[in-house]
This record gives C-alpha cells, structure tokens and sequence, in this order.
C-alpha cells in the first residue's frame, strides 16, 4: 500500500462567531483530500492557540481535542487493517456514526449491466458475463443478509468470502470464478471513476489462475468426425458447422454472426472470411476461406440465402450436447466441444501443417503473440506424448 499523507487539525472559524466566542472545526486531509466537521464547541479566539492547538486555561476542552485526534486515528488504523485505503470522508463518517448513505452495490451493478448494453464496444457476450456475476452475487449477499450493502460498505474480507461462495455454493472453477471476481473488480474501479465510491476493496487481493489444458483433435480424429456416418439431419448439421470453425478457428459466437455478404473475393480472386466483431478484441478480422470451409458453406448456400445467416447454428448448449454424441459416433475418446474447433485450427490445423505462428496468431484475432505460442507449447508437448508411445511399442 502506498504511504498515506495523514493530518488532522483543529481550526476556529471567525465568520461563525457567536457572543464573540469561535466555533472549533476539525479538518481531516488524507492525500490532499479533506472531509471537515464542526466539534460543538466554542473557544474564546484570545485563548486559542493553532499552533500548539490547545486552549489556554481550558485544559478540559483540550483533553477534548487530544480525545477527538486519538479517535479519528484509530479508525484510520483500523481501515488499514482491513486493507483498505482510508478516505477522510469515510473516517469522518464512522466518527460521527453517520450511516453509509452511498450506492448499494446491486443497483449499480445493474446501473452497470444496462450502460454495456448499450455501447458498441461490449458484445452481447460480455454482457451476459456481468449478468451472472449478477446472479451469484445475488445469491451470495442474500445468504449473508447483504442484499441491500452499499458500495462503501464492501471490505476485502466480503471478496474473499464471495471467492469461496462462487467455489462452493456455485461451484465454479477456478478460473471461472478468478474471472467473474475480475469482472467485479472491473466495477468498483468504474465507481471510482465516476466519483460513487473512494476506493476499490478488491484493489490490493490476487486471485488464482490455474493452466488449462488446450484440448484439440488430431488429424486422425478430425477426419473420424468428417468421415462418420450420421443419419440424424441435426447431428449432421453440427458436425458441419464444427468442422467449418476447425477450418476457420472462429469461435462460436462468430460463426453465429456470420451472413453470406461476410465471404468477399479480393482482386486475385482469393476467397476471405469478413467479420467485424470478434470476440473479446471488436476489431475488423479477414481469415481466409479455406478449400473445405468453403465446401461448408456451399452446402447451406441456398438455405443463407432465406434466412440471411451463413450457417445454421443453434444454441452452444444444444450443438456441445449433439458434439458429445458425435464424438461416441466417431469412437473419440475426449469431452467435445464447439471451442475445440479452435483449438484444432490453432494446432493441427495451422502450426502442425508449419503456418508461421506470426500467421496463426492474426488468423486467431490475438492481440498478444504470447497467447499463440501456448498453442505451439501444447502441441509440442502432445508430440513428445505420442513420441513416447510410440517408443513403448516399437
């Protein structure tokens, strides 16, 4: 935590005299931030000293002052115990007893939720995200008899007891739980900005993030599910759209964005995806149209042209249920699911066929070539997997 410049001083205030007699003021400054309220008490401005702030003859009154001082510096000590940065506002407030009158943390929560909606630059995604930290702190505050706990209010030890909440009572990972607490830190810093809250309870807390294994189809594999005889229309329909974001690497909320004026032919007569938002990055995005994307698209030309969107997708909970049985079709031995299909592009697709990481990282829509390369880690460490396999039975 950084060094706090912390004063406090007693000041008379001659413009509120009454019988000649001067109001004392006390004047906290935390920061070059000052919060100031009136002692009740009147000195005679002859009697006063500023300097030594004591009251010639009124050793009662100046015991007063000392009282007072001692006071607003143990609730000081006592914040930053907590780890959090003290405000003046907030020590003068729990000096006074005066109850926390600022922003419940719900309201402007959903204040927060309604303003993303609205701008250009969050996806309907990210919103969706905020709406379930929504509904796990709901939950989480509910069980602690908080729902109605303002912005100021929230202490580090609250954050940490919503971490365990979201691990157990939810259920979450890990991750998943690292990232919906970042989220909500994300909110208390744009309190800060716009002046509803002085500091960030969660400003000095570190939350865990596990590695994640980068589960992705093998050539083998791939061709299994390309191969694989489905006579369900809506198994076969999945299978498709799955195998064109292997060939693409686009997740699955591009693909659903997706509609036939996205395809364009440059001047060489070379064949691109276009999309303008991708996911997590809003930036414009050209991939190129590989041979069997293509042929996807193909398949679904005349329908695109009805209902104007590319593919045929249906709900991710819906296609990662239908991927599972199309894996037990396939005999393939791992949890499918459409975010795989990306995996897949970034390794064997791409990097095992020697497409520069440079090219692949673009191709993904990675704002750091670092997030490429795990891709290359994982599938340089899948290699020497099946190197000693393959040893073992030589």
């Amino acid at each position: 935590m950084n060094k706090l410049s912390f004063t406090v001083k007693f000041v008379t205030v001659p413009a509120r005299a009454k019988n000649g007699l001067h109001p004392i003021y006390c004047r906290i400054n935390i920061n070059r931030k000052k919060a100031e309220f009136a002692l009740r008490e009147f000195v005679d401005p002859k009697k006063w000293s500023e300097g030594s702030q004591t009251i010639k003859g009124d050793p009662e009154l100046t015991a007063k002052l000392n009282s007072t001082y001692n006071r607003l510096n143990e609730i000081r000590n006592k914040i930053i115990s907590e780890g959090r940065i003290p405000s003046s506002i907030e020590i003068k407030n729990d000096f006074l007893n005066i109850k926390d009158k600022s922003t419940k943390l719900l309201d402007y929560l959903a204040e927060y939720i309604a303003q993303i909606k609205l701008l250009p630059e969050y996806s309907d995604s990210t919103a969706k995200k905020y709406k379930t930290i929504q509904k796990h702190l709901t939950g989480f505050l509910a069980s602690k008899q908080l729902l109605h706990i303002s912005m100021n209010a929230v202490k580090p030890e609250h954050i940490k007891e919503l971490e365990f909440y979201l691990k157990t009572t939810s259920q979450l990972s890990v991750n998943t739980t690292t990232k919906y607490l970042k989220l909500l830190k994300t909110v208390f810093n744009r309190a800060i900005e716009f002046g509803k809250l002085a500091n960030n309870p969660m400003q000095n807390l570190r939350f865990k993030h596990e590695r994640t294994n980068r589960t992705f189809l093998t050539f083998d594999e791939l061709n299994r599910i390309k191969e694989v005889e489905l006579s369900n229309e809506s198994l076969n329909r999945v299978r498709n759209i799955f195998l064109f974001s292997c060939y693409s690497g686009l997740r699955f909320t591009d693909v659903d964005k997706l509609t036939p004026k996205c395809i364009i032919t440059d001047a060489n007569g070379n064949k691109w995806i276009e999309i303008q938002e991708i996911q997590k990055t809003g930036d414009f995005h050209r991939i190129p149209l590989l041979n069997r994307a293509e042929e996807i698209v193909e398949l679904y030309k005349e329908e695109a042209e009805i209902t104007g969107k590319l593919l045929p997708l249906r709900s991710n909970q819906k296609v990662n249920a239908y991927l599972k049985i199309i894996a037990d079709f396939s005999k393939i031995d791992k949890i499918l699911t459409f975010h795989m299909a990306r995996h897949t592009f970034a390794t064997t697709v791409t990097l095992a066929n020697n497409v520069s990481i440079e090219v692949v990282s673009k191709m993904l829509g990675h704002k750091d070539i670092a997030t490429t390369q795990i891709y290359a880690k994982v599938l340089n460490e899948s290699m020497s997997e099946f190197a000693k396999l393959l040893n073992q039975k030589l």
